[in-house]
């Protein structure tokens, strides 16, 4: 139950709008050179994004990434304070230790049209990145709305420890056959049926006694069912 006293983090009370967005070779900005920068940095760039930084300098971490020859052309340094001398972003974070830079990051990226976050500081933010856990094609993504970051990465790291391990191989089959699936299953009630069993506890079950091989042919089985 909500508390009556406590003032809603979103405006209104209105839960923000969850999404993953598609990065790979879109530009992305990150104003501010700290290691929280470094951090930011790093998820974007493991996420396909070209990423521009704007600060007067970069912490050993960032500065050893910008020196790397793989990151030429994808990790930009724009040296000196922050001016609104920021490129055409897809998204952009701020993260530097001066409340006033940051919120005039945020102003001029409502002017522009583009999505925002400042790291620590829900109110300023368009958007709020959640704790994120990894296993193989499986992420896990728990936020708070920008409550208690340190409990969102709890929950997470919890909510990971009841993933299998072997659902990050059903994952990448499923992803293998789901066009399949589509042009043999036309009937949308049976082919949601089926991609229900495909993720079921019988289909992991297979997988983990069978090998990939094996679930391939209780795949084809249980597709011709469905047909």
């Amino acid at each position: 139950m909500n508390d009556p006293h406590t003032p809603p983090l979103v405006p209104g009370g209105i839960p923000p709008y969850i999404i993953c967005v598609d990065l790979r070779d879109q530009v992305a900005c990150v104003v501010g050179g700290g290691r929280v920068a470094a951090h930011k940095v790093e998820a974007l760039l493991e996420c396909g994004a070209i990423v521009h930084v704007i600060a007067e300098s970069l912490c050993d971490a960032l500065a050893a990434r910008r020196d790397e020859p793989a990151l030429a052309g994808r990790l930009i340094w724009h040296e000196g304070p922050y001016r609104g001398q920021m490129p055409r972003s897809r998204i952009v974070i701020a993260c530097t230790d001066d409340r006033q830079v940051n919120r005039r990051v945020r102003d001029d990226c409502r002017a522009a049209g583009t999505l925002c976050n400042v790291v620590d500081d829900p109110e300023l933010c368009d958007f709020i990145v959640p704790a994120v856990r990894q296993r193989g094609r499986v992420r896990i993504a728990v936020s708070t709305g920008g409550a208690s970051p340190t409990m969102a990465g709890a929950l997470a790291d919890q909510a990971l420890k009841s993933v299998d391990p072997a659902a990050a191989d059903l994952a990448d089959l499923l992803a293998a056959v789901r066009l399949e699936v589509q042009k043999q299953i036309g009937d949308t009630a049976r082919r949601k049926a089926f991609f229900g069993e495909l993720c079921g506890a019988e289909s992991l079950r297979v997988l983990k006694e069978s090998g990939t091989d094996g679930w391939r042919q209780w795949f084809q089985r249980r597709l011709a069912e469905y047909r």
